[in-house]
């Protein structure tokens, strides 16, 4: 009578791979992973299996069996291996854990392509351009960029796209969705690239760097634009004149000067339109210089002397100034402390600008800052009594400040 196996005995052993067994049945099985026999075969598409159990789940394909439910959840499985690794979604267990970095998974098969990033393996690759892939549904997405295969279609406006990923992302500028936040100014964005990029700004990262003179950006599009500098490069032509630019920016303020357009109104006055956004940020500092209100609801008010030598004559007309109807001509110039001779030197760091209207009632002072300048005398009656307060009048003011501008002081 044959004897029983001793418990924990194989003497069965494989003589390719030299694995053991308990049982010879179990080494016949085993031996087919080395020759390929596939005995077992699906009478309905004919697929081949080394064992018999793989026929046998594979069938519930075809039956829609699935006999393995959840206990958690309900969702049924055609395989008891199928419903372990489901199981531990909910358990959180993962069994599988990478000897390099320590990640842990779940199932053996991501732990498997999760390797290859420390070996560098690529074993599937492209039989059009040769280019290489770890995991073989890389590679089928990859053919699409070959083939032009778009097969994830938007619902709402009809784009096409050849991943579903990038399906996922595009239809957040449908729904306005934005998850992902910046945790220090709190601004949101549709992609996890876009958040990465704007956290540059504060951390300071400037990872992207010139070759030619080292110097550093934290966004490629930023190096490649500065890179021109040195290549001379300029891949943006005017269609018109044919002059080039190295950005798209520059072409598209050229432009303008061919149709007369000047789309950039002053925020001010809503006037003056201009053609660069350079040009009317310069303009708007006039206005940046007056804080000049309401003469009726400001007694005082400052203007920059500044202001005054780029536009006397606007500044100067007092219907500019809501709530005074006073002439140009009854407005004065009051200086403190002058002296009584050919050239008066204004030493104040105050000069005040009285207004009156026709009937000579004061309106309102407006102070205004101003250095030393010298200004041709125009001596009034009190002056000629020796008051040492000393008025100027305004057209001489504005001719002094003409004559400046044109000898370029």
């Amino acid at each position: 009578m044959e004897r029983k196996q001793s418990a924990g005995q194989k003497p069965f052993k494989c003589t390719v791979c030299g694995k053991a067994f308990a049982q010879p049945s179990y080494l016949q099985v085993h031996q087919r992973t080395h020759t390929g026999e596939k005995p077992f075969k699906c009478t309905v598409c004919g697929k081949s299996f080394a064992w018999s159990s793989y026929l046998k789940t594979h069938q519930r394909t075809h039956t829609g069996e699935k006999p393995f439910k959840c206990t958690v959840c309900g969702k049924a499985f055609a395989d008891s291996s199928a419903l372990k690794r489901h199981q531990r979604r909910h358990t959180g267990e993962k069994p599988f854990k990478c000897i390099v970095c320590g990640l842990a998974f779940a199932e053996s098969s991501p732990l498997k392509r999760h390797q290859r990033i420390h070996t560098g393996e690529k074993p599937f690759k492209c039989t059009l351009c040769g280019k290489a892939f770890a995991h073989p549904s890389y590679i089928e997405v990859h053919l699409r960029t070959h083939t032009g295969e778009k097969p994830f279609k938007c619902t709402v406006c009809g784009k096409a796209f050849a991943t579903s990923s990038h399906l996922k992302i595009h239809q957040r500028s449908h729904t306005g969705e934005t998850p992902f936040k910046c945790t220090v100014c709190g601004k949101a964005f549709a992609k996890s690239s876009h958040l990465k990029t704007h956290q540059r700004i504060h951390t300071g990262e400037t990872p992207f760097k010139c070759t030619v003179c080292w110097k550093a950006f934290a966004w490629s599009s930023k190096l490649k634009i500065h890179q021109r500098t040195h290549m001379g490069e300029k891949p943006f032509k005017c269609t018109v004149c044919g002059k080039e630019f190295s950005l798209s920016t520059y072409l598209k303020n050229h432009q303008r000067t061919h149709v007369g357009e000047k789309p950039l109104k002053c925020t001010v006055y809503g006037e003056n339109g201009f053609r660069q956004l350079g040009d009317r940020n310069k303009h708007q500092t006039i206005h940046q210089e007056i804080n000049l209100k309401s003469a009726c609801e400001s007694p005082s008010a400052a203007m920059s002397p500044s202001l005054m030598k780029q536009e006397p004559e606007k500044h100067l007309r007092c219907e500019t100034w809501t709530g005074v109807k006073a002439k140009c001509q009854e407005v004065k110039w009051k200086f403190e402390s002058v002296k009584v001779k050919s050239e008066v030197t204004v030493k104040s760091e105050e000069v005040i600008v009285k207004c009156e209207d026709e009937d000579s009632t004061p309106k309102s002072d407006l102070h205004v800052d101003r250095g030393s300048v010298k200004l041709e005398e125009t001596v009034d009656s009190e002056a000629e009594q020796g008051n040492p307060q000393q008025f100027v009048d305004v057209e001489v003011w504005v001719d002094f400040l003409a004559n400046t501008e044109l000898n370029g002081d």
